[in-house]
């Protein structure tokens, strides 16, 4: 018998997982059509993610540093945590420390929908393949 705690825990382990081919995808499509499209929505997503950051008061990282390499330090691990977040959807960088509830949620949202906005530009020659794959059909 399935248990409601291993029922959860199986649904967010499986979400998790869809995360990572959805966004592989997403950035694929993207590639294939223009290299510079799919790091121009690479940009924009860790913009975004830094001005949210920024704007809360939370872009400094945890660890004590100061001058200018407490600014280099904390845009590399910010934009590390995210990008490890956005592709693996790790739960441990959901801590308030690191990329925070709203954000990580954001994002995991962002990742389901983003195939789907890719595919508007994609220009490939499979395109019938790809609505198969996305069930757009």
């Amino acid at each position: 018998m399935w248990s409601e705690r291993r029922i959860l825990y199986r649904s967010q382990n499986q979400s998790s997982n869809a995360r990572l081919p959805r966004r592989s995808l997403g950035y694929a499509m993207l590639a294939f059509t223009d290299v510079t499209l799919a790091l121009k929505f690479f940009a924009a997503e860790v913009g975004v993610f830094l001005v949210y950051k920024i704007l809360r008061g939370d872009f400094y990282w945890w660890i004590r540093v100061e001058g200018v390499l407490s600014v280099i330090l904390s845009l590399l691990v910010r934009v590390i945590v995210k990008v490890i977040t956005d592709f693996t959807g790790c739960v441990h960088f959901r801590n308030p420390l690191e990329m925070g509830g709203l954000a990580y949620s954001v994002s995991m949202v962002w990742a389901q929908i983003m195939p789907f906005v890719a595919f508007g530009w994609y220009e490939g020659g499979n395109k019938e393949q790809m609505q198969t794959l996305l069930f757009i059909r």
